[in-house]
């Protein structure tokens, strides 16, 4: 494969290089790629080696050094014995130390997402390229995704460790369960520590919330069971009933209106539980809702209804359904 050809600044330059020019190339392009600029790195340190008995004013024709030969191959062939290389090993596989390395390290993102991470020497060259590594997860975490009971139930039980420390910013150990849907680790989890059973996420998502937005329905009866609350909302006004509708998951819904959720708050752009349910057309989380007081006449911030917006969808069933429970046909925007 041929990697693509890219003018590359002075190695004097190096650390200051945008990287945003390599967003749209393939890894293996840009290992290609790496591979290549570190043999033209080589070859022009090598250079002033072997013509220091020459006038040191740049000669017309080599004044744009940044620019690779466009007809030269990615690899020259063995056959090609001219080129005097300051070292005969390429670019080292294991990355340097970061905290110890001297010279400079560059991060980008890849066309397809994936984090990258070059170093370069002080002169320009290139040490390594590759994947940026990644944190090391923390034990207890680690347990809890893997679904490993009796590790977290080890490490819960260890009076070092601390339940309400997050691995990142907000995302504590009940929020891990309730994502993986690990229903058993998360009961563990708040018999040790039941202050846990409404913290928020960064995102202001409680563990019932994370538990519903993931569909995971273990983890929600063991949270409706130890008494979460139903009504804390995310940044966006969600609460895990809407949430639930959004999932298009009846079991959800059922279980949530069991426990007494209120069913006509609006979220930060005015939509209901029942109008989400009209979107996906489900008419038996429709008649659920109904059923526990739900108005079917309550308007988002566009000034749309839930009939309004079957009949926008094309959800007949839910339009229907509507109709026959006394919606406004002549309801409009």
């Amino acid at each position: 494969m041929a990697a693509a050809r890219i003018s590359h600044p002075s190695s004097a330059a190096a650390g200051f290089e945008d990287y945003s020019l390599y967003s749209n190339l393939s890894d293996d392009e840009l290992l290609q790629l790496a591979i290549e600029r570190s043999l033209t790195d080589m070859q022009l340190n090598a250079t002033p080696q072997t013509a220091c008995h020459h006038d040191n004013k740049p000669n017309a024709s080599n004044t744009n050094r940044n620019q690779l030969p466009v007809s030269s191959p990615p690899n020259p062939p063995a056959s090609q014995t001219g080129a005097h290389y300051s070292s005969p090993n390429p670019p080292m596989e294991k990355p340097p130390d970061p905290k110890t390395f001297d010279g400079t390290v560059s991060r980008f993102m890849t066309g397809s997402g994936k984090r990258m991470v070059a170093y370069y020497k002080a002169d320009g060259s290139l040490v390594h390229i590759g994947p940026e590594p990644e944190k090391e997860e923390e034990p207890l975490f680690r347990a809890i995704r893997e679904g490993d009971g009796s590790r977290v139930k080890a490490l819960v039980m260890c009076p070092g460790t601390n339940l309400m420390l997050p691995s990142k910013p907000g995302w504590l150990a009940v929020h891990q369960a309730a994502w993986f849907g690990q229903d058993t680790c998360l009961k563990m989890l708040l018999s040790a520590q039941p202050g846990m059973i409404n913290k928020r996420t960064s995102q202001g998502e409680t563990p019932l919330l994370v538990a519903v937005s993931r569909g995971q329905l273990g983890c929600v009866q063991v949270l409706l069971e130890d008494g979460a609350d139903l009504e804390i909302p995310n940044y966006d006004k969600e609460t895990p009933l809407y949430k639930a509708c959004e999932r298009n998951s009846a079991a959800t819904v059922a279980a949530l209106l069991n426990h007494g959720a209120a069913v006509n708050t609006q979220c930060i752009q005015g939509w209901t539980a029942l109008q989400e349910a009209t979107v996906h057309n489900n008419v038996e989380i429709c008649e659920m809702l109904l059923k526990a007081g739900a108005k079917h006449n309550l308007r988002n911030m566009y000034g749309i209804g839930p009939l309004f917006t079957a009949a926008q969808n094309g959800q007949l069933a839910a339009l229907r359904f509507l109709i026959r429970h006394g919606a406004d046909i002549n309801t409009q925007a």
